[in-house]
């Protein structure tokens, strides 16, 4: 992605997932309530991947604040069905201790204890 807005086929402007990720931000700090949700749910359908391949950071931003309960929910739910996404992109280690405990602790996480502490003393 480069940091210039690019069209789509019907000449509505795509915007790149950083510009979305700081007017979501934006409209929390101003407290537009009105525009974090639309926004939200934008982000959730143009870049899921992103949101993957850069998890633990934003897992702390959407856990952070209330306003972002869409964002916060999807994070939460893919932890659950596919744990192993803390340990993909290798910052686990930087994540939250108390998120992660409570993720630990779960009786309905998808992914066998010995595996999660092989991760998290193996790397």
């Amino acid at each position: 992605q480069t940091d210039q807005t690019t069209t789509t086929g019907s000449n509505r402007p795509r915007y790149i997932p950083k510009e979305v990720f700081e007017l979501l931000l934006a409209a929390y700090e101003m407290q537009l309530e009105r525009l974090i949700k639309p926004v939200q749910m934008h982000f959730l359908q143009e870049w899921e991947p992103l949101i993957q391949s850069n998890f633990i950071l934003l897992h702390r931003v959407f856990s952070a604040n209330s306003a972002f309960k869409e964002l916060f929910v999807y994070c939460s739910e893919t932890l659950l069905d596919d744990p192993v996404i803390l340990f993909k992109t290798g910052d686990y280690l930087t994540a939250d201790e108390d998120a992660l405990i409570s993720v630990f602790e779960r009786n309905d996480l998808l992914m066998d204890e010995g595996n999660i502490w092989n991760h998290i003393i193996c790397g």
